[in-house]
């Protein structure tokens, strides 16, 4: 009896390890989120190296210069073919006329013709609006250039360089630039962000400046107050679920993570810092643990009473960029 219970248990502990992944753990963690380099002896595998400093280059003020551009443009301006397509702004600050035949502009260091310019004329003190929109197209009768490529927002570095290939200006767009939002040079040659582009004017001089936040953070712990909280939200075309006439869309979720019922009359929803009272919930009591989903596909509807968890919708869509104030009462 005694070998059959052992027996049993080998066969048992045999399994558990067949289940197991008892191959050799990594260590090591990098938070960069690319993988670790390292250099054993004799290896051929190159040693990790610092960044290179970024590359300051003053602005030719006195010349043609690179004023300022725009990875995302959602809303500023449009090219001639109707579209919001990225820009780059060159300004002439010399006296006398400059042909673009003898310049180009690249966002690749390494591949320093690939926004060759034609030859346009631009006169002093005059702008020109160049797009990236990946057409390369040039259009003798609008003198509407269009390069091979577009910026990216997520950060890349724009350059203006001679024919030669003598680079005169330079701007570095940072990582996760918001949309619609310009980079210019600063007189020492240091990117800035413009709080208003001007596509084909002077640059202005506010910097653009992050939004901050002045809601107070939630009290989770406090259950003696108003315990109504924007729990979850959707935007855009989300398709988790449907509303009661089965469209999907943008959608917020309220919680109540209090010990009583709360009403919602009189509490408001928005989109927008400047209109906070945009839209009213309607006479509804949220239970305890209970939780609310609003859908925001722009239909006007009217609430007309039901279960807790009763579709409703807000009379305007979500912006697109899906930011979302807050609950108001």
């Amino acid at each position: 009896m005694k070998r059959i219970i052992s027996v049993a248990l080998a066969v048992i502990t045999l399994l558990s390890l067949a289940a197991c992944d008892l191959s050799t753990p990594d260590d090591s963690f990098d938070v960069s989120g690319t993988a670790p380099s390292s250099s054993a002896p004799g290896s051929d595998t190159a040693i990790e190296t610092l960044p290179q400093p970024e590359v300051i280059i003053k602005p030719n003020e006195n010349g043609l210069m690179l004023s300022e551009v725009m990875a995302s443009n959602k809303s500023t301006v449009t090219d001639d073919y109707g579209e919001y397509s990225d820009w780059i702004e060159l300004y002439n600050g010399g006296s006398s006329e400059i042909s673009l035949k003898n310049y180009l502009i690249t966002d690749n260091p390494d591949n320093r013709t690939k926004g060759i310019l034609p030859d346009v004329k631009l006169k002093s003190g005059e702008y020109i609006i160049i797009w990236a929109s990946g057409r390369n197209v040039y259009n003798e009768q609008t003198t509407s250039i269009h390069l091979p490529f577009k910026l990216s927002k997520a950060g890349e570095t724009v350059s203006l360089l001679t024919s030669g290939g003598t680079e005169i200006g330079r701007i570095t767009i940072p990582a996760n630039c918001p949309s619609d939002i310009s980079a210019a040079p600063a007189p020492d040659g240091h990117t800035v962000l413009l709080s208003e582009p001007t596509p084909g004017e002077k640059n202005g001089t506010a910097e653009y400046q992050p939004k901050q936040s002045t809601d107070e953070p939630l009290n989770l712990t406090d259950k003696t107050v108003n315990t109504v909280r924007i729990n979850e939200f959707a935007t855009k075309k989300c398709v988790t679920f449907t509303d009661e006439e089965g469209d999907y869309g943008a959608w917020v979720e309220i919680y109540n993570y209090g010990e009583k019922e709360v009403k919602l009359k009189g509490l408001f929803l928005s989109d927008d810092e400047a209109e906070k009272t945009k839209w009213e919930f309607p006479d509804v009591t949220l239970q305890p643990d209970g939780y609310l989903t609003v859908f925001m596909l722009g239909k006007d509807k009217e609430y007309a009473g039901g279960e807790q968890r009763v579709p409703r919708h807000l009379q305007r869509q979500r912006r697109r960029d899906g930011q979302m104030h807050g609950l108001r009462s």
